[in-house]
């Protein structure tokens, strides 16, 4: 698929878009903050999860192109309102959606914020730890024969889901 997508960068004459193997964490920062759009274009196999670049890529404003499995990440991309889902080995695809995202930046300006929004609504460190502490307290009651309301003013409130 790599292969395939820099062929047709190269017969497009896409001289702005840059291929590099994998990086180290620390180093992905900088990568991102580069880029102008997070692409995912695994094949196959992952339709009960969702490939953490994705989050990524949201988290860093980034629009996603992603291939389309028909599963979590469709799901998750459809609800975010984050970016296009293209079919799965459709490199001419992918180099279209790109082509579209570049020539229409106000488009994947939209998609980029609104990947960001959600990952802060809905993946929130510390919302999530709040939750975490809220169902092992929860748990605990339970096993002790305890179980009481609580209020969670030592947890913090959870904020309302949007959706």
């Amino acid at each position: 698929m790599e292969r395939e997508l820099i062929e047709t960068a190269a017969s497009w004459g896409l001289d702005n878009v840059v291929f590099r193997p994998g990086v180290p964490l620390p180093s992905l920062t900088e990568y991102l903050g580069a880029a102008d759009v997070g692409v995912s274009p695994e094949i196959g196999g992952l339709k009960d999860t969702v490939r953490s670049k994705i989050y990524l890529y949201m988290a860093g404003r980034l629009p996603v192109i992603a291939t389309d499995d028909e599963g979590e990440a469709r799901a998750l991309i459809t609800r975010a309102g984050c970016g296009r889902l293209v079919q799965a080995g459709d490199a001419t695809a992918i180099a279209e959606q790109l082509l579209d995202l570049k020539l229409r930046p106000d488009v994947a300006t939209v998609l980029g914020e609104s990947g960001r929004r959600f990952v802060e609504r809905h993946h929130d460190r510390a919302e999530l730890a709040r939750r975490f502490a809220r169902v092992v307290l929860r748990g605990t009651q339970l096993a002790a024969g305890t179980e009481r309301e609580t209020s969670g003013a030592n947890l913090g409130e959870p904020r309302p889901e949007a959706d």
